[in-house]
Formats: structure tokens, C-alpha cells, sequence
């Protein structure tokens, strides 16, 4: 269980979301980051982000809705998960057709 450099990429283990005592990990991290995405999926009936979770950090938070093409997709509850943890851009992704990674990139480069 440790993050994961990939080129400019850092990836944190869905582990560290999942036990407080791991924040001071994910806070130290984004230090060494531009921006912090957090990755709602669209199909969870719930969230690993706690309330507010994005004033943890001193970067430019971005809320990524993954699958949004599956077909027990709830993107409204997902953009809502993504809001009560502090994100205020929000993309949304459908890896199926490519809508919104054009925007997602636009705005992580």
C-alpha cells in the first residue's frame, strides 16, 4: 500500500480514503502535485469522501464522474458526492463515446 508514481501522476490507494489515519499520507502527497482529482465512480451508491475533503489540500481540485456510460449510472448523485466534499470543477467521463476527456485534459494540462 503505497502511491503510485506514473510520469506526472501521482495515484494514492483507494486504502488511504478508507482510514482517517492515512489523510496525513494523501495531504503530504499532494504537496508534490499541481492539482488533486478526486475520482467519483458513477455507479457507487456511495462515497469515500468525507465532507469537505478538498480544504484538506492547498491545490486546485478537480471531481472526475467515472462511468458514466454503465448503465446503472447515477451521475447527479455522483456530481453530488463530489459537491459535499468541496469540488468545485466537476468533469464528467464516458470512457465509452470519449465525452468530456477533452475537457478533462484541457484542464489537467
Amino acid at each position: 500500500m503505497a502511491p503510485e508514481f506514473c510520469g506526472p501522476f501521482i495515484n494514492t490507494p483507494g486504502e488511504f480514503l478508507e482510514n482517517r489515519r492515512f489523510y496525513p499520507a494523501i495531504i503530504t502527497t499532494s504537496a508534490d502535485c499541481d492539482m488533486v482529482l478526486m475520482v467519483q465512480d458513477a455507479t457507487r451508491i456511495s462515497s469515500l469522501f468525507p465532507p469537505q475533503f478538498a480544504t484538506l489540500f492547498t491545490r486546485r481540485v478537480l471531481g472526475v464522474i467515472s462511468r458514466a456510460e454503465a448503465p446503472e449510472n447515477q451521475v447527479e448523485r455522483a456530481k453530488r458526492f463530489l459537491q459535499n466534499a468541496g469540488a468545485k470543477e466537476i468533469v464528467c467521463w464516458n470512457t465509452e463515446t470519449g465525452d468530456g476527456l477533452e475537457v478533462l485534459k484541457s484542464l489537467i494540462f
